[in-house]
């Protein structure tokens, strides 16, 4: 039985970080965010985020990346996890519109 391919939708600190730890698990990610230019950054390297090792994985584990700001490349994965980063205010109230925006533009995927 081969591996699922695991889809992380949202390239901001939580799905970098969560795709990078699969992928260093050996299992093939699609690794979606809507913002081109973000996904040409990831491509060449450059990480939008700052984490410890982040740039280290994405490098040593590059064959188990998908980069893309296409919402079609999702439909490769058995499994997908929205999973971009929620603006929480003082209050720890959360803005969602973020992330139901990122489900309605996945979901035909």
């Amino acid at each position: 039985m081969s591996r699922p391919v695991i889809g992380f939708a949202g390239m901001t600190h939580l799905g970098l970080n969560s795709a990078a730890a699969s992928a260093a698990r050996g299992f093939r990610t699609v690794c979606f965010d809507p913002d081109a230019a973000r996904v040409a950054d990831l491509a060449a390297g450059r990480m939008p985020v700052s984490e410890p090792d982040l740039d280290r994985y994405v490098a040593d584990y590059a064959e188990h990346f998908a980069f893309t700001a296409k919402t079609a490349d999702l439909a490769a994965c058995q499994l997908v996890y929205v999973a971009p980063d929620v603006p929480t205010d003082d209050r720890g109230t959360s803005d969602l519109a973020g992330i139901r925006s990122l489900i309605d533009i996945v979901r035909p995927a």
